[in-house]
C-alpha cells in the first residue's frame, strides 16, 4: 500500500510542475492505447486498455481496466483455467526516448489457481517495476515491457510466473 502512496504523491507533485516550452492543453497531453500479450502453452491472454496523461516531457501517467484469460498446460495439475480483470495505475519515466522505466498498483480480481483448493476469488494487489523500450512507428508507439511482480503468489496469481512481459501500442 507504500507503494500505491509514492506512486499517488509522485504524480501530484509533477502535475504542478509546467510542461516546457510548449503551449498544449491538457486535451493535447491525453492518449489511449492498451497492451496486449497471447501465449500458446500455457495459454495466456492479456487485454489491458490504457489511457495516459503526458504530465512532462519525459513522464507519463497512466490508468486502464485488465483481462487476463489462464488456460494452463493439460499436464499441469497445480493449476486451473480461470479469469481475473481489475485496473491498474502506473507512472512510466523516459531517461531516453527510446528506453522507459516504469511502476505500476495493480489489483486484480482472481481465482485460487489450485485445482485442490476450493474455488475462491479475491483481490489481490500487485506492485509492479520494470522497464523496455518505446519505438516510434508513424501516428503511434510500440512499447514492450518487463516488470517484475513483487506479490506474486503461485496459488493465486494469473501470471504463469513473477515476471511479466507486455506488448503495447500508445498513440503519440
Amino acid at each position: 500500500m507504500k507503494i500505491v502512496w509514492l506512486v499517488i504523491m509522485m504524480s501530484l507533485g509533477v502535475l504542478n510542475q509546467t510542461y516546457g516550452q510548449e503551449t498544449s492543453t491538457w486535451k493535447e497531453r491525453i492518449s489511449f492505447g492498451g497492451n496486449t500479450l497471447v501465449t500458446i502453452s500455457p495459454v495466456f491472454v492479456d487485454i489491458s486498455p490504457l489511457i495516459r496523461y503526458k504530465a512532462s516531457k519525459r513522464l507519463l501517467i497512466q490508468t486502464g481496466g485488465v483481462f487476463n484469460y489462464l488456460k494452463p498446460k493439460k499436464d499441469d495439475k497445480t493449476r486451473r483455467e480461470s479469469t481475473s480483470y481489475g485496473g491498474r495505475f502506473g507512472v512510466q519515466y523516459h531517461p531516453l526516448s527510446w528506453f522507459h522505466l516504469y511502476g505500476e498498483a495493480e489489483g486484480l480480481s482472481v481465482m485460487q489457481q489450485s485445482p485442490s483448493l476450493p474455488k475462491e476469488r479475491r483481490w489481490q494487489w500487485n506492485p509492479n517495476l520494470g522497464g523496455g523500450l518505446s519505438l516510434p512507428a508513424g501516428a503511434v508507439q510500440l512499447q514492450v515491457t518487463i516488470l517484475y511482480n513483487f506479490n506474486y503468489q503461485p496459488n493465486f496469481s494469473t501470471y504463469p510466473t513473477p515476471w511479466i512481459f507486455r506488448i503495447g501500442v500508445m498513440k503519440r
